[in-house]
């Protein structure tokens, strides 16, 4: 069955609502027959990050005769949902009738495949339990639940131990949103970079996404720990052997399942990217450095704007099964504080939102940035939200010089 309108309901509102594209890998453009349906989405597959001006003056220079019609079909963003899982159905139910016909041809060779027709079988099997409403039976569910609990205690696919605050938060299996905040000057860049290359350095892929540093920035300060003066500084001033060291560190740090990102601005791009690391090159972990300097989907107030943002970093994770770790910035309230400067989940800036949508919500304090008597590089690691876990503190060094985090 095959309805038109629906398609070009479907793909006007990812076409008009940047915010909702991430839903655009949850099919192929071949499941569409509109034309200029099927072109809004193999573009949007191919860049998630285009502006809507681009993608609209695309598509009115293909489809001059029906644009304007297919524009003002286009929903809101909270119809997403509904016209997804409509539309699956309606693919499920072709993509079971062509399975079907493909399986009558094959077992009419004499030497058929049996392990092939097996898994044309399977797949149609989950087509038609899709087809006939999302739900798992008790057994189904305590299948998964046991298959995520093997691999963590396996620490494989899935749970993802964090080694360095491992004993303060929970293993992720992914579909997490956790947020690490704190005052400028407390280390959440430094902290964040030596999480994700910790995890690399143990297989698992590790996206950044960087809203305030560069990406050679960023390199510089994971090389930094091997060098007893600044690199930042002294670029431009290294001896032939210092240079012949710094180039050594880069090439010891090749082949590190890392992917950066310096070029997302808006909330549209920093999810397709993610999602673009997720779903291409299967990052597991993606570190997002920090939330208020993403521009919003829309002008709202400003506890609107980073309510939004953080919901659609929430359901991105969700949707791509991964964890995603986001800097989120403190009010100034910490500062006007007479005396005891340790932070609170009331001090997250701009939207309490934060707080509801984050599985875990950690603050980096350091006594000594405020107090010249206490040790400058001792910091605590506070874990203030856990929602399947505990909340405590946990002591850690920052080392200033070299820019690293330890135990």
């Amino acid at each position: 069955m095959i309805n038109l309108e629906l398609e070009d309901r479907l793909a006007a509102t990812l076409a008009t609502e940047q915010n909702v594209r991430r839903y655009v890998f949850e099919f192929e453009p071949d499941d569409f027959h509109s034309k200029i349906a099927k072109e809004t989405v193999k573009t949007l597959r191919e860049k998630p990050s285009i502006s809507a001006l681009e993608l609209n003056l695309k598509l009115i220079d293909k489809f001059p005769d029906t644009y304007t019609h297919f524009l003002d079909l286009g929903g809101f963003d909270f119809e997403i949902k509904s016209l997804v899982e409509a539309f699956k159905k309606l693919t499920a139910r072709e993509r079971i009738k062509h399975l079907a016909l493909d399986i009558a041809d094959k077992v009419k060779d004499p030497d058929v495949n049996i392990d092939e027709i097996n898994t044309m079988l399977i797949k149609a099997q989950q087509l038609m339990k899709f087809n006939s409403g999302q739900y798992l039976t008790l057994n189904d569910a305590m299948h998964e639940l046991a298959d995520s609990t093997m691999n963590l205690w396996e620490n494989g696919k899935t749970g993802i131990n964090w080694d360095m605050v491992g004993d303060v938060i929970i293993p992720s299996t992914g579909g997490e949103l956790l947020v690490i905040a704190g005052r400028p000057g407390m280390g959440k860049t430094t902290f964040m970079m030596t999480m994700a290359e910790t995890l690399a350095r143990k297989g698992i892929k590790t996206g950044f996404v960087s809203l305030e540093m560069k990406n050679d920035s960023l390199l510089l300060r994971m090389a930094q720990k091997h060098f007893d003066y600044s690199l930042m500084k002294n670029l431009l001033r290294m001896t032939s052997d210092q240079r012949r060291k710094f180039l050594d560190t880069l090439d010891q740090m090749k082949g590190l399942p890392m992917y950066f990102d310096d070029e997302s601005k808006d909330i549209s791009h920093v999810i397709g990217t993610i999602t673009n690391m997720a779903r291409v090159e299967d990052v597991r972990v993606v570190f997002v450095d920090y939330l208020q300097l993403i521009n919003p989907p829309k002008q709202m107030s400003r506890n609107d704007e980073v309510a939004a943002m953080s919901r659609m970093l929430k359901l991105c994770a969700v949707d791509n099964n991964i964890t995603i770790v986001v800097g989120s910035q403190l009010s100034r309230n910490v500062e006007r504080r007479e005396g005891e400067k340790r932070p609170h989940l009331a001090d997250l800036r701009d939207s309490g939102a934060i707080e509801q949508d984050a599985d875990t919500v950690a603050f980096l304090y350091r006594k000594g940035y405020y107090n010249t008597n206490e040790d400058p590089e001792d910091v605590e690691f506070i874990v203030s939200k856990q929602r399947n876990g505990v909340v405590g503190t946990k002591h850690l060094r920052f080392d200033l010089a070299h820019q690293v985090f330890g135990e």
